[in-house]
């Protein structure tokens, strides 16, 4: 949503408010070298104080918060000022973290912000990104974006790639005027997961101004680190005292139909009625549950059209709330995502996925299910990133009800490295043999590799049962990606035999294998 232009006199005080902070913070903060990790500090808001979520910037807040600025270019000039300034100011107090934004143009009239929509592309839009990394381990994180216009986009990080199906609660406002674009940001801490005991956090912010074609970073500006490349985030202090609330959030859902049918030869009126719930609970900071019953996917987004001109199944991401949360401790080295300075997931087109949720509520011959019921726990144990899944879906007429099961976890080695574990089932309740699918994987990352180059390689082991033959099961895979300036390169090696089929999981096309400089 965007807030329009109003009286003369706050604009002047916006203005004459952020300019006179614009020169300290551009002159308080110096160049960094490309390795240095840069801070800033919260603002931590006294009792009484308040945010009205305008995107004017003008509470006193603002004035207290020291910006983080001097952004440097990624592009076109790399290691140069950014040419349009922007400054960030972070506040909080026990429930909530705020953002002010402020991205000044020397031309605002030439700003880009076609995209409204939730989540779209701004591949054509001025913006504003940043990332979150609360458990400050280089791994796992949070990414927003924002255009002029108001439209917001977020997505979680892994090391294995992104979900940007997923949507977090949170709110803000975009201004324009004559200095440029403002933003208000408002993001609830029971929004996010992090270790209360930890009040540094990993940021990193960017920004990119279309008409120049040019994206300036805060931290990390050679252009073999950037956004992404958590482990290249600056720093957020201060943040303590702060709460998740009670950790206990409640969705219950009643459904209540009427249809009328009259001269159908059946009953002129039909009524049926549903009701489910939804619970999410953290045991502990760093651990979250979720418990679904008669689960209600009424208000899950629809997919968008695809039409299929190949001889391969198409692939649709999974859009319920409920496999979303928490979704990359479910993620696998064989989803072949992998960051660079160009793209941030260089997989090809052969999906191999051991676990793609949307495969729970679907019969064997693609008919909905319902669920009656589903469990979730996902977070940190100790040194471990741990996934563990159980839903059963209801039968009737021709379908049978199932039984789903998948268990992950990936033990925490080094600063970007971990070696996993995965396993799936899937089991019919009343006859049938139950299908197993397991894996080993591991990822071995350096951002220091001869000093300062970025260095990956991945290794991964499938085994898929089958009714039919114990032969032809297995899928495997290695990588090896220097992905740096001026020299970037991949080699990689995938078989999929022809008779691996995951039951819980997506492949693409079988009995090949492929070689990839």
């Amino acid at each position: 949503m965007t807030t329009v232009r109003s009286g003369v006199s706050r604009s002047l005080l916006i203005t004459a408010l952020l300019f006179a902070g614009a020169p300290s913070a551009w002159a308080r903060q110096a160049v960094p070298e490309s390795g240095d990790r840069r801070s800033v500090t919260a603002f931590r808001m006294a009792d009484g104080d308040s945010i009205e979520l305008d995107g004017r910037l003008d509470e006193a807040v603002w004035a207290n918060a020291v910006p983080a600025a001097n952004f440097i270019q990624i592009d076109p000039a790399n290691g140069q000022p950014a040419t349009e300034p922007t400054e960030v100011r972070i506040a909080f107090d026990s429930d909530t973290l705020y953002m002010g934004v402020t991205a000044y143009d020397s031309e605002p009239d030439k700003l880009l912000g076609f995209q409204r929509r939730r989540d779209e592309g701004l591949g054509s839009d001025d913006r504003f990104m940043w990332i979150i990394d609360t458990f400050l381990d280089g791994r796992t994180g949070y990414f927003f974006e924002m255009n002029p216009s108001g439209l917001i986009a977020d997505a979680l990080l892994g090391l294995n790639g992104q979900n940007r199906q997923w949507d977090g609660i949170w709110n803000a406002r975009a201004r324009r005027s004559e200095i440029g674009w403002t933003l208000e940001i408002e993001i609830p801490f029971r929004t996010l997961n992090f270790n209360p005991d930890n009040d540094t956090w990993g940021i990193n912010f960017q920004r990119t101004v279309r008409r120049k074609n040019e994206e300036s970073i805060w931290n990390g500006w050679a252009r073999n680190q950037g956004l992404r490349r958590m482990n290249n985030a600056g720093l957020v202090t201060g943040i303590r005292d702060v709460t998740q609330g009670r950790g206990l959030d409640i969705k219950p859902y009643g459904l209540f139909t009427s249809d009328a049918s009259p001269g159908s030869g059946s009953a002129a009126t039909n009524f049926d009625a549903s009701t489910g719930v939804d619970l999410f609970y953290n045991p502990t900071p760093l651990l979250r549950t979720n418990l679904t019953i008669n689960t209600d996917f009424a208000q899950t987004e629809v997919d968008q059209r695809q039409v299929n001109l190949t001889r391969f199944s198409l692939f649709f991401q999974e859009q319920r709330d409920f496999f979303l949360d928490g979704a990359t401790f479910f993620d696998f080295a064989s989803t072949g995502g992998q960051q660079n300075f160009f793209h941030y997931d260089r997989g090809s087109n052969d999906r191999i996925l051991p676990f793609h949720s949307r495969r729970i509520g679907l019969s064997a011959d693609r008919a909905p299910q319902k669920i009656d019921f589903g469990t979730k726990i996902t977070g940190q144990m100790g040194g471990q990133d741990v996934g563990l899944l159980h839903v059963r879906t209801g039968g009737g007429e021709d379908l049978l009800s199932e039984d789903f099961t998948v268990a992950r976890v990936k033990r925490r080695l080094l600063r970007q490295s971990y070696v996993g574990a995965m396993y799936t089932r899937r089991d019919p309740r009343e006859g049938g043999d139950a299908q197993h699918t397991t894996g080993l994987d591991a990822r071995f990352s350096t951002s220091s590799f001869l000093g300062s180059e970025n260095l990956d390689t991945t290794f991964w082991l499938l085994h898929a049962t089958n009714d039919e033959t114990s032969s032809g099961n297995v899928a495997y895979g290695a990588s090896l990606n220097y992905p740096n300036d001026r020299w970037n390169a991949q080699f990689g090696a995938t078989e999929v035999q022809e008779n691996f089929t995951p039951d819980v999981g997506f492949v693409t096309r079988r009995a090949f294998r492929k070689y990839s400089p």
